[in-house]
């Protein structure tokens, strides 16, 4: 059996992220290329029990009933002190668009993996994933935000967001949507191609519907019409997108 980073069976991209990767997608018609979301190099800051990074990454302790929780988390976390160690950087987080070279790497026509694109984005980063052809990107994170990436002209639209934080996401091409689930309690879907236009004069929203579940939603996947949700308290819902 082939060691992991044996060079004749594996391949390392290049520009890699400065932190955990959160999600990775594959291009829907080419292998070669993969969507990658990452929290990056956030800047860490000393809190009680441990290090905690100024954008604040969920500790496990927030899973647990709120009297079981340690005292440190049941507060806002507040700047205390940066990490020094920290890149200058360290405020933005990305999402990387990659194509992957041959394996091993001088095999062939010798094509070299390279990074294609690189989009920053201001929290950690916990969803990826592609349209149906795979000329866009769809990303949502801690910053509650839902963007959408052209993958050739590496403009980012933001196209809405959810309350809470964005923690799964997927595109339906039975029904030509986005749909993404968060830890606000809900699935929304969005039409990135018909923006509504705001009441009050801000910018306007492609969200399409919002149906609420019963509690924080931390996957979801789409085969088809039939959505599967994975959320806590080991509770799972399936629908069909039909009758949403």
């Amino acid at each position: 059996m082939s060691e992991y980073n044996d060079p004749s069976t594996t391949l390392t991209l290049p520009s890699p992220p400065l932190d955990s990767i959160s999600s990775i997608r594959y291009h829907p018609t080419n292998p070669d290329l993969l969507l990658v979301s990452s929290w990056d190099a956030a800047d860490w800051l000393v809190g009680q029990h441990t290090l905690l990074p100024s954008f604040t990454r969920p500790h496990p302790s927030l899973y647990l009933p709120p009297a079981a929780r340690p005292p440190a988390y049941l507060r806002p976390c507040t700047p205390r002190l940066a990490n020094p160690y920290a890149p200058s950087n360290s405020n933005v987080k990305t999402v990387r668009y990659y194509e992957s070279g041959d394996i091993p790497p001088n095999s062939g026509t010798g094509r070299q993996s390279e990074q294609k694109a690189k989009f920053d984005h201001r929290a950690p980063v916990l969803a990826c994933t592609f349209n149906e052809d795979g000329s866009r990107g769809y990303t949502g994170g801690l910053d509650t935000g839902v963007r959408e990436l052209d993958l050739n002209t590496e403009r980012i639209t933001h196209l809405g967001t959810h309350s809470d934080s964005i923690s799964s996401m997927a595109w339906s091409k039975a029904s030509n949507n986005l749909i993404t689930g968060s830890w606000d309690r809900t699935i929304r879907f969005w039409d990135p191609r018909s923006p509504t236009p705001s009441t009050s004069g801000g910018a306007p929203s492609f969200q399409t519907s919002s149906y609420s579940t019963p509690e924080r939603i931390y996957a979801l996947d789409l085969v088809g019409n039939t959505l599967v949700v994975a959320m806590a308290s080991r509770l799972f819902h399936i629908y069909d997108i039909r009758k949403m």
